[in-house]
């Protein structure tokens, strides 16, 4: 196969790894040794694209918002895994042809092989690899943060974000034949980034490898765990990055779940609480469209007596991590997490104006230490949650007792 001795020269010269890229979300061959801001990101490194992975699998959180992550013997597979060999590119797509031709008729000869038909041929290992963190950047998120501002992609791990906008005018009540001088708007350095690594690593002996059998494919287990650890963890960046606002309000926070009376009512009206914000957002010509809590700050708003009428019975509680509208109040996004910094605060913000997640590659590779007979295998991620201005992002206490 002249594209598997193309694919193995690559290899010998170093590209023993694979690397996402948070711009296009294609995933190319990577030689580990080379620094982050050196990594060669080449038409003909090109292995498979994410995206189209992750929607051909249901791994996207709108196809299956609710599932668990799943390893790459998925139902699509099952059912025609030919399909999938478009989410491969050039030279990869023949070597993925020949992958899932492979695994269909394994299969029919024997489905306990399904999952280590493939897996254990060593002609496939690149696409093995590749797959692997394709679906670690697209599993279920570990916590909700990371949703809160948008990404940025930042392959060159450094630079500026601007504002340019600002100082642009519209003029009102110019007199006819006279003209307004043009707005050029000026370039606001609001931060400077430089985006930090993070990195785990799993390991494996031989010995330990061999235990597992039913077709299990350990490799792949070790690599979404760590997959979701990085998720984890990255969703704590958020929470610190919301927790380091300047901009404080400790008079204006209500606890909604506060009661007194016989029987009990709620003290606080929530609409006193978010009308004092609107009218303060108001003044800065702006709108609040999220706000970011401990999910018992959510329960106790949604069944603050103001909210469900003195007649009506409690309304259910729901589970915390979790992303949704805000009862009565129309345009604005509740994002309830556990790794937020306190259960006793809110954080109120302008999504677009309050901050941004700049990421930058994801890369992964895997080293079998013969000496040693362990494989190991190891997972770095970039990327660093900034705010912009805090002038648009309040943090409020007081919401909890």
């Amino acid at each position: 196969m002249s594209y598997n001795n193309t694919i193995n020269a690559l290899v010998e010269q170093g590209f023993k790894g694979t690397v996402w890229h948070p711009g296009n979300f294609n995933i190319y061959m990577d030689n580990p040794r080379d620094d982050a801001k050196e990594i060669q990101y080449k038409e003909e490194h090109e292995i498979m694209n994410v995206e189209k992975w992750g929607r051909a699998n249901g791994l996207l959180p709108e196809q299956k918002a609710n599932a668990k992550l799943r390893g790459i013997a998925t139902q699509a597979l099952e059912d025609d895994p030919l399909l999938l060999v478009e989410c491969f590119n050039g030279k990869f797509a023949d070597l993925a042809n020949d992958m899932f031709t492979t695994w269909n008729h394994e299969a029919k000869v024997d489905p306990r092989g399904l999952a280590t038909a493939i897996i254990t041929h060593k002609d496939y290992s690149v696409l093995q690899t590749a797959i692997v963190l394709g679906e670690s950047t697209h599993p279920i998120v570990q916590g909700v943060l990371t949703r809160f501002w948008d990404e940025v992609a930042a392959p060159n791990l450094r630079g500026d974000w601007n504002d340019i906008t600002r100082d642009v005018v519209f003029h009102t009540n110019v007199p006819d034949g006279q003209g307004v001088e043009p707005s050029k708007g000026s370039a606001k350095n609001l931060i400077s980034v430089v985006v930090p690594k993070h990195q785990g690593a799993v390991e494996i002996t031989d010995r330990a490898r061999a235990n597992f059998n039913f077709g299990r494919n350990v490799y792949a287990e070790l690599s979404a765990a760590l997959g979701e650890k990085r998720l984890v963890e990255e969703n704590k960046l958020v929470a610190k990055a919301l927790d380091g606002t300047t901009n404080t309000d400790g008079t204006h926070g209500l606890d909604f779940g506060a009661r007194t009376g016989t029987p009990p009512y709620s003290q606080y009206i929530p609409a006193d609480f978010f009308q004092y914000f609107i009218d303060a957002a108001t003044v800065l010509g702006i709108k609040w469209d999220q706000i970011a809590t401990a999910n018992i700050v959510f329960n106790e708003y949604k069944n603050n007596t103001w909210n469900l009428g003195f007649t009506s019975g409690l309304s259910s509680i729901e589970e915390g991590q979790a992303v949704g509208p805000t009862p009565g109040y129309t345009g604005v996004t509740w994002y309830r997490d556990f790794m937020v910094a306190s259960a006793t605060k809110a954080w109120l913000a302008n999504r677009d104006l309050s901050g941004r997640i700049f990421r930058g590659p994801i890369r992964q590779y895997q080293i079998y230490k013969e000496d040693d007979e362990k494989t190991k295998t190891t997972l770095k991620s970039y990327v660093i949650p900034r705010r912009l201005d805090d002038t648009y992002l309040i943090e409020i206490s007081g919401m909890s007792a």
